[in-house]
Parts: structure tokens; C-alpha cells; sequence
């Protein structure tokens, strides 16, 4: 299990990623996900039927808080960036151990 890149998926993924036009970078949507207030969007919004053919779409009516400018939102998208290059980092190194010992 040393990367994501070895998950076995078994529900419906919703992949969202930040083009160069984005005002804001991958931690920082991230960091905004994690938030309660559309983690609870998500759960209404995007779960409810998934057997319909409106699935597919039903996450744009996802409402993202953000707030431009803030000092609080700068640090929080830093703790994120430094988990997450973090855990990268060392799921890096574990596997270069790995192909060692193999």
C-alpha cells in the first residue's frame, strides 16, 4: 500500500482537478472540501440517487466558500500543503525501499 495509485475503488469517483485559469491551486480546493459546511453539500447534493443519469452533473450545484484574501485561508491551505507534500514525500521514499529490497 505505498501510494494512491494502488486503490481498489468500489463507489462512483468524482474527479475535480484545477486547470491553469483556476485562482486558486490543488491544496487550496482541497482544503475547501474538507470543509463541514460542503461536506454536507456533498452528501445531499451529490449521493441522494446515484442510480439516476443526473449524477453526472449534480456536483456543480456544489456552493465552494472562498474567501479571497484571507489570512486564515492562506494558513490553512499551508497545513494541507505541508501534510500532503509530506505524506507524498514519504510514500516516495517508501516505495524507492521497496524496489530495493525486492
Amino acid at each position: 500500500m505505498p501510494g494512491p495509485e494502488q486503490a481498489v475503488l468500489i463507489r462512483e469517483v468524482i474527479v475535480l482537478r484545477v486547470t491553469p485559469e483556476s485562482p486558486f491551486d490543488s491544496c487550496f480546493l482541497l482544503s475547501v472540501l474538507s470543509l463541514k459546511v460542503v461536506r454536507d453539500q456533498g452528501r445531499r447534493v451529490i449521493f441522494v440517487q446515484t442510480n439516476r443519469e443526473d449524477v453526472g452533473h449534480r456536483y456543480k450545484e456544489i456552493l465552494l466558500p472562498i474567501p479571497f484574501g484571507s489570512r486564515r485561508r492562506s494558513s490553512r491551505v499551508e497545513e494541507f500543503r505541508t501534510d500532503f507534500t509530506g505524506l507524498s514525500r514519504l510514500r516516495t521514499d517508501f516505495a524507492d525501499r521497496l524496489k530495493r529490497t525486492a
